[in-house]
């Protein structure tokens, strides 16, 4: 996706407006929101609700985070100009941390283990999100998206026998041989099985937001 791409959220679109000049989320709620590679220098973040957020790759020159929320779950990884942006206080889990403290917060979220401090049981969650994602960006091919859910839904500890298997059902349908080619992600369809993959996709998200 270009810079300045619109960002998305599960299930719906956030609208931040036009791509030219300062958009404000003041005091919006963003959780699991997706900003990936977007274009948020000079963004207006003053008490946003960032919880579970996804904003790996934005572009974050003046960015004005005071006053946001941020959780364990909050994704920061790659990005640009982090160290320009605004954050003499923010909450993290819900607790106030301010001046360099801050900073320290924002620097842990940018680290690739950074669902090393979530529990397990979310830990493994967040990372089927991933791959649910990954696989709506084309970061990941169809058959390696079904491969990792399955897995990752194996290994869940706890899990629902029953969930667990609408899970692996619909983790199957993304990597049948009959959709695509194992090296292919789902903007490589034609636009019939476009249509199948993002509603498995859509029902895959729901299921894992939703677990058993």
């Amino acid at each position: 996706m270009a810079r300045g791409a619109v960002a998305s959220a599960s299930r719906e679109q956030v609208s931040p407006g036009p791509v030219s000049g300062r958009r404000s989320f003041r005091n919006a709620n963003l959780e699991e929101a997706t900003f990936r590679l977007t274009d948020l220098d000079e963004a207006n973040l003053t008490g946003a609700r960032l919880g579970g957020a996804d904003l790996t790759r934005a572009f974050l020159k003046g960015a004005n985070f005071t006053g946001a929320f941020f959780t364990r779950a909050t994704r920061l990884q790659g990005c640009h100009n982090m160290e320009s942006a605004i954050a003499d206080r923010i909450f993290f889990d819900g607790v106030p941390v301010e001046g360099e403290a801050a900073r320290e917060v924002l620097k842990s979220l940018t680290s690739p283990n950074v669902y090393d401090l979530l529990q397990p049981r979310e830990r493994q969650l967040r990372l089927m999100l991933d791959s649910v994602k990954a696989a709506r960006w084309s970061d990941m091919t169809l058959k390696h998206a079904s491969e990792s859910l399955l897995s990752q839904s194996s290994a869940l500890e706890g899990a629902d026998p029953d969930w667990r298997e609408d899970v692996a059902s619909h983790a199957a349908t993304l990597g049948s041989a009959s959709l695509a080619s194992p090296d292919a992600g789902w903007n490589n369809l034609d636009e019939g099985r476009a249509r199948i993959v993002w509603a498995t996709l859509d029902t895959l998200e729901a299921l894992i937001r939703s677990p058993r």
